[in-house]
């Protein structure tokens, strides 16, 4: 991902903080960033539920292109989770001019932590790859069943 690479923020993150970065971004899949929780960061990170809270409130309050990084998300369950920014992977056509500076100023206002109904509707990339492949590369279910009976080596339709 050549964006995260050239945008400059590898260099304005504290190596600490791009530590923490990379361990967040380990619980990514193939259909977007994932939300840890508090207690899956920190057996990944092998540190106290606590260190993981703070180093992730730090992430959140480091802001990257007039944004956090991160967003902490508040669960009645108490199951806290943290998860990436959707700006951060989000693919931009390049516009010519310098990359934003990174700025560790402390957060705006309204860099409150996000609850999971605010959340899910900041993080909607995983909604767009979904619509994208079921566009993409969704089949017919009778296309696919006769494929796979081809492929057993079955007769399709099976004889009833």
């Amino acid at each position: 991902m050549p964006a995260l690479r050239t945008s400059g923020l590898l260099f304005a993150l504290p190596a600490q903080d791009l530590k923490n970065l990379i361990a967040l971004l380990t619980f990514s899949t193939p259909y977007g960033p994932s939300r840890p929780t508090v207690s899956q960061l920190a057996h990944a990170m092998q540190v106290s539920e606590t260190k993981v809270r703070a180093r992730m409130r730090r992430l959140a309050q480091f802001l990257w292109q007039g944004r956090p990084l991160v967003i902490e998300i508040r669960r009645p369950s108490g199951l806290d989770a943290y998860a990436l920014a959707p700006h951060v992977l989000a693919r931009q056509e390049p516009s010519g001019g310098p990359a934003p500076e990174a700025s560790t100023a402390p957060p705006a206002a309204n860099s409150q932590p996000v609850n999971e109904e605010a959340a899910s509707s900041l993080i909607s990339v995983k909604d767009a790859i979904i619509t994208h492949s079921r566009a993409k590369h969704a089949r017919p279910r009778e296309q696919v069943e006769r494929a796979i009976h081809q492929q057993m080596g079955w007769p399709y339709p099976f004889p009833r």
